[in-house]
């Protein structure tokens, strides 16, 4: 039987089991529980390789005809689909494994199947069923004094309270498994978060903060990545309504960032909705309509895996499984009466056809609801894509009206600075004139500020989007003939090598190398300033390179530098921080992808990609 262990020190368990692993006495059975314990251990942490070791353990088990190795390697595997977010596989498993342990009575296991499937009937909404699973276990449980396992019992059965509002009796279940929890610091985070709930339905927002918060630091110990995910966004979550749309963004990037890679669908999807709308409500309608896809790529997976009523029908398979086998042990029981034999067989035929034709059209219509749902969903995916996309051309009409009726006022200040000057230039101290001069370079900063705005507002938009065949050999030479004075003051060396032709507007290329070189030239602090430009071609995009050997970029700057108005503060380097942000544009709007490498002092290299056709 597989224990639960108390993790503490998850790494030092996994380490020791892989100990055990190593030992070249084990008999195979006990190889396969090994390996099926260590699946356990990373079903949380790590599912993809969990899923692998499970399916080691689960073709073990089979080879030696091991039926409580089978039964727990299903089990697992089953938890594994679970937190990849593919609960129809998940609860077939549970299942499966169910039938097994009820066959070798193994009541501690058949608790442990009934909770699981509770949980399955809970996340369909089917409230009446998952308490009737719940409540088995618990009762199984509590003969067993199964400590470790009533804390989830009582924990799951105050969440089905809790849907029915019913928050006294949630109260009561959620501190019982609170207080039995002791050392079991992944059952503490649990059910803290699920108490943080309970404190936002009962209008205690700050206390329910504090449970999050609590539930974070736990999973952060036992590194168990599915409950700090679930924790870092109820957090972003309670923030959401005070509009602390940077403290959303932070929490809800750290549970993306760590639930993605390992698969957890469920907790990215959430995740990357909080961090669209975030983005804008901050007025970043670009990023905001980034993760919004991302949410909707992820939403469509978990769709494409679930059906409402799934569970249903799987019962209803292990149901007849179990009906099946009581007939086949009534038919061993009388084999001597050959005329029920042969009735019984036919009997069990016909109902096997039957349920066959049952099954069928039962799949065909749920099949059928869920396409329609499906359709309804990217119905509704659709026009969200739209309005966003609406809103970010608002954007940048807005960007390019207010820059270019803000310079005539502009003009206006500086040209009667300049008269100022010109006329009282004798009547004025030198304060006087530092003023005037203070106001001249604030115009001449404010009109190149404007400039680089209506550059970015106009660069992508569908008048500049006239493609050609373009030379790039060509098009950076006349890039470094109109930098060829700062190239000369500089004493810098550009080197270069042979550049491909590619589909794209002259002007957006000339942008994109120009602004790239002219930065490797601000940000020079060497006696020579060094510039290589490279290109290298891929499957089916061209990878570009723009190196400096510079002052380069700190590191928690370099996801920065491609936002407007972000520049790095080095004295004596001017500029609206806009540069970045105008490649980043023009190099999405042709499906590439612009970032940067560098190390403080060494320099910085900025890569980006275009299609080759």
């Amino acid at each position: 039987m597989m224990l639960f262990l108390c993790r503490a020190d998850a790494q030092s368990v996994r380490d020791s089991l892989q100990a055990l692993l190593q030992q070249s006495n084990l008999s195979e059975s006990r190889r396969a529980d090994l390996i099926c314990h260590l699946a356990w251990e990373m079903k949380s942490s790590d599912p993809k390789i969990a899923g692998l070791l499970a399916d080691s353990a689960l073709q073990i088990a089979k080879i030696l005809n091991y039926e409580h190795g089978i039964a727990e390697a299903l089990h697992t595997k089953g938890m594994v689909y679970w937190y990849l977010s593919d609960y129809q596989e998940a609860a077939n498993l549970f299942f499966q494994s169910l039938g097994i342990r009820e066959k070798l009575k193994d009541t501690l296991g058949i608790a442990r199947s009934y909770n699981n499937i509770g949980n399955a009937y809970f996340l369909q909404k089917n409230y009446k069923e998952a308490e009737r699973y719940y409540q088995q276990s618990l009762d199984w449980r509590q003969t067993l004094r199964d400590t470790a396992g009533l804390i989830y019992s009582y924990n799951n059965l105050a969440d089905v309270h809790l849907s029915r509002n019913n928050l006294d009796a949630a109260e009561l279940l959620y501190q019982s498994a609170l207080q039995i929890a002791g050392g079991n610091l992944d059952g503490q985070a649990f059910i803290h978060r699920n108490l943080g709930l309970l404190r936002i339905r009962q209008g205690r927002q700050e206390e329910a903060l504090q449970h999050f918060q609590t539930s974070k630091e736990l999973s952060e110990q036992t590194n168990n990545i599915n409950n700090l995910a679930l924790a870092l966004i109820q957090i972003a979550q309670v923030h959401f309504p005070n509009k602390d749309y940077q403290l959303v963004i932070k929490n809800a990037l750290t549970a993306f960032e760590i639930s993605r890679p390992s698969g957890l669908e469920a907790s990215a999807s959430e995740a990357a909705q909080l961090l669209a709308q975030a983005y804008a409500g901050l007025g970043k309608f670009e990023d905001a309509f980034r993760y919004q896809l991302i949410y909707n790529e992820i939403q469509g997976n978990i769709w494409e895996k679930q059906s409402q009523n799934s569970i249903i029908e799987i019962q209803a398979k292990h149901e007849l499984a179990d009906l099946r086998s009581e007939s086949e042990r009534a038919l061993l029981q009388k084999q001597k009466q050959i005329s029920r034999l042969v009735i019984l067989s036919l009997a069990c035929v016909f109902i096997v056809v039957l349920s066959f034709l049952f099954f069928q059209i039962y799949r065909y219509r749920t099949q059928m609801k869920t396409a329609i749902l499906l359709e309804e969903k990217n119905e509704a995916i659709q026009k969200q894509n739209e309005a966003l996309l609406k809103s970010n051309i608002a954007l940048e009409r807005y960007a390019f009206v207010a820059s270019h009726d803000l310079k005539e006022p502009l003009r206006t200040v500086g040209s009667f600075a300049s008269l100022l000057k010109r006329r009282y230039k004798n009547q004025l101290d030198e304060d006087g004139l530092s003023f005037i001069q203070n106001i001249s370079n604030g115009v001449d900063q404010m009109s190149m500020l404007l400039e680089d705005l209506l550059t970015l507002a106009k660069a992508g938009s569908e008048s500049e989007y006239q493609k050609s065949l373009i030379n790039l050999n060509e098009l950076v030479d006349d890039v470094l003939n109109n930098l060829n004075a700062r190239i000369t003051e500089q004493n810098a060396r550009i080197e270069k090598t042979d550049m491909p032709n590619v589909y794209m507007n002259p002007s957006h290329g000339l942008q994109l190398f120009q602004n790239l070189l002219s930065n490797a030239l601000k940000f020079s602090d060497k006696e020579q300033c060094v510039i290589r430009i490279g290109c290298e071609k891929k499957a089916a995009h061209f990878l570009f390179s723009v190196s400096d050997n510079g002052m380069g970029i700190p590191p928690e700057w370099q996801d920065k530098v491609f936002l407007p108005f972000h520049r790095l503060a080095h004295k004596g380097k001017s500029g609206a921080g806009l540069g970045l942000a105008i490649c980043d544009k023009i190099v999405r709007l042709y499906g590439g992808t612009i970032w940067v490498e560098s190390e403080p002092g060494d320099g910085s290299t900025f890569y980006f990609t275009l299609p080759v056709g």
